[in-house]
């Protein structure tokens, strides 16, 4: 789960980077080193969970049979894939509430391993129904592709004017892009813009100071007014409530 902070996957065929607001869920056979770059722009803030095959093992008993678990354990056992997902407000609270505890000792033990347990439950959801689903394997250009086109948006969400236009900068067709990104990420490309557009948006008017009109402008809005319903839509309060600066 990452709270803050911006990362590039450098790793062929594996999609490892991350930037703020999102959870992403991977799943392996075996174990891979993976390299990413951390970008300076933000502190990196990041909660994980890792749950191992001797887990599986522990817990076979008790579970077994259950439709989510037995997903689980069968995604261990087949090739890397990875899910993402955006990060809710509920996951955002356990996050922090694990990255602020503090102390030692049996009630901080007893403390942490429940708020596991809570990410656990959001992980065994993903889940549902997981056995009905084929795994995702993009091979690795389509993955370097569909990872490349996500860069760019999250270096300039105003840039991806429309989903045509950013097929034909990546010689591939739309629907190509739109069906590997949906696969790659677990979010449709469409939605993806949408939601860095208004993030962007929001952090050019809470944390630098511009003014709703001008982040509308630079995040791709041709309407001020758009640009506000959205935002209201998005996070449920027009963006002049979340200026900081007069």
């Amino acid at each position: 789960m990452v709270l803050d902070g911006y990362a590039q996957g450098k790793t062929a065929g594996i999609d490892t980077g991350f930037r703020p607001g999102e959870f992403w869920i991977s799943s392996t056979n075996d174990r891979v080193s993976t390299r990413k770059v951390i970008l300076s722009a933000h502190p990196v803030r990041t909660v994980e969970l890792v749950v191992t095959p001797q887990w599986f093992e522990f817990a076979q008993t008790r579970f077994g049979g259950d439709p989510a678990f037995d997903a689980m354990g069968a995604a261990v056992e087949r090739a890397t894939v990875t899910r993402r997902r955006p990060l809710d407000a509920r996951l955002k609270q356990v996050a922090r509430s694990i990255q602020h505890s503090t102390g030692s000792g049996f009630a901080t033990a007893l403390y942490l391993e429940s708020r596991a347990l809570d990410l656990l439950a959001a992980l065994a959801a993903e889940f549902q129904g997981g056995g009905e689903r084929p795994a995702v394997d993009l091979k690795a250009p389509a993955l370097e592709r569909v990872v490349a086109v996500r860069e760019q948006i999250d270096r300039d969400p105003a840039v991806a004017t429309t989903i045509t236009a950013l097929a034909a900068a990546f010689a591939v067709s739309p629907s190509k892009l739109k069906q590997d990104f949906s696969a790659a990420f677990g979010v449709g490309l469409g939605r993806y813009i949408h939601e860095r557009r208004l993030q962007f948006g929001r952090e050019l008017v809470e944390d630098h100071g511009v003014t709703v009109s001008e982040a509308a402008y630079r995040c791709g809005y041709g309407q001020p007014a758009n640009f506000t319903t959205a935002f209201k839509r998005r996070f449920g309060r027009p963006p002049s409530a979340v200026r900081r600066f007069s």
